[in-house]
């Protein structure tokens, strides 16, 4: 499995989107953070199903960017299955073979 991609950018835009402790907007239930785990739990709380992460809505492998109007809250169980459903979709031939068509040359 790749390592997670963490831009200071991303850094920056997951403090922000998540300093309000807002609830899943996948599935609308509140998220856990490392306050809710007791003190000798909080090693690795971040792996917990209903821990709180920042979702991209458009996938840094398909185009989005860390921007923070491409992120939402997410559990990161919500988040894993989200992107294990995407990725699962067949794409068509010609983008298999080509790849995403760009909209101009500026889209590099």
């Amino acid at each position: 499995m790749p390592a997670a991609r963490k831009s200071q950018q991303y850094l920056r835009n997951r403090v922000f989107l998540l300093q309000a402790r807002p609830v899943c907007a996948l599935c609308g239930r509140p998220m856990l953070f490392r306050e809710d785990f007791p003190p000798d739990e909080r090693g690795r709380w971040w792996l917990h199903p209903k821990a709180a992460t920042a979702d991209h809505i458009i996938l840094v492998a398909d185009g989005g960017t860390d921007a923070l109007s491409n992120l939402r809250p997410a559990h990161r169980g919500c988040n894993s299955k989200r992107n294990r459903r995407h990725h699962n979709v067949v794409r068509p031939l010609r983008e298999q073979l080509f790849g995403r068509p760009r909209m101009n040359a500026l889209d590099k």
